[in-house]
């Protein structure tokens, strides 16, 4: 509970709760799966079942000091494949690569632990930084679709990014197999 009730307070943060599922330019933030204000008040009946939903795959993300820095998601579509989520709520902790190894982990846990065969993300099309991210990890975009409209009736997109398991094969080195990474190694040397 403690962690839910740190992400309540990360989406009151406009900056933060843009980046997450929802725009503060179309409304209230929005938290796929719960609304961490309400599941703090939450029987234990019902915090079991947002938490326990076999469907939807819920972590709480740690930094090397275990402190509480996020959450991730992956939320299964019963068809071999799985919607990926994830806030880096502390700001602070942006650009330090926490959001890179979360997104590298969930890949294995989807494609090596759960055997699913594509995975997929749904990024507000303003959220650079998170383009990026996906976009280096191999992600394609497959599709654009309305996220919500602005009270001034400008619409706010989302990109819909795609990864299938052979892709993720293909970018991960097999030590067992002897197989190099396909990502090329750079160095730089000489007078700065």
């Amino acid at each position: 509970r403690d962690d839910v009730d740190r992400i309540a307070w990360w989406l009151d943060v406009e900056e933060v709760s843009s980046r997450w599922f929802g725009h503060y330019g179309c409304g209230d933030p929005i938290h796929r799966g719960y609304d961490p204000r309400h599941m703090l008040e939450a029987s234990d009946l019902e915090w079991e079942s947002v938490f326990s939903d076999p469907h939807r795959l819920i972590y709480s993300i740690f930094n090397e000091r275990e402190e509480h820095i996020g959450e991730c998601q992956v939320i299964l579509d019963n068809e071999g494949g799985a919607e990926l989520s994830l806030l880096i709520g502390r700001k602070d902790l942006w650009h330090r690569g926490y959001g890179t190894s979360t997104v590298m982990a969930l890949l294995d846990k989807t494609f090596e632990e759960f055997g699913l065969s594509r995975t997929w993300v749904s990024v507000p099309e303003d959220n650079d930084p998170a383009l990026g991210l996906f976009k280096k990890l191999g992600f394609a975009q497959q599709a654009t679709r309305e996220l919500c409209r602005r009270p001034d009736g400008v619409a706010i997109d989302t990109r819909i990014l795609g990864m299938d398991s052979d892709r993720h094969h293909v970018r991960k080195p097999s030590v067992s197999e002897g197989r190099r990474s396909q990502t090329p190694v750079v160095t730089i040397s000489g007078l700065p």
